[in-house]
């Protein structure tokens, strides 16, 4: 249950730079059902805290595999609610975190 070592070393290079602190970032995961996922998510989060970026979005998305096609496209009306969802709150945050950086 843990984030896979690419990930890790990407996260430590970044994270090194300083460019998350006070930033807003949305975490997620595409998981075949609910709770899929979500270790790995509070470890990433865990880490994110620790630098003072602004987290506005920390959930896994649920992707049913029936919904996936031979294609690899995704034909689900709950994953892109969520997704929609998902990028107006990453809006939002970039907003508030703008706001802040201006006073």
């Amino acid at each position: 249950h843990s984030l896979p070592g690419a990930l890790k070393n990407a996260i430590d290079w970044v994270i090194g730079s300083g460019s998350f602190y006070k930033k807003a970032v949305a975490i997620t995961c595409a998981g075949a059902g609910p709770h899929r996922g979500e270790m790995g998510l509070a470890m990433f989060l865990q880490t994110l805290n620790a630098i003072d970026a602004l987290i506005v979005w920390n959930a896994p998305i649920v992707v049913p595999r029936q919904s996936i096609g031979t294609d690899g496209a995704i034909a689900d009306p709950s994953v892109d609610r969520a997704l929609k969802e998902l990028l107006a709150e990453l809006r939002r945050g970039f907003e508030t975190a703008r706001a802040a950086r201006d006073e």
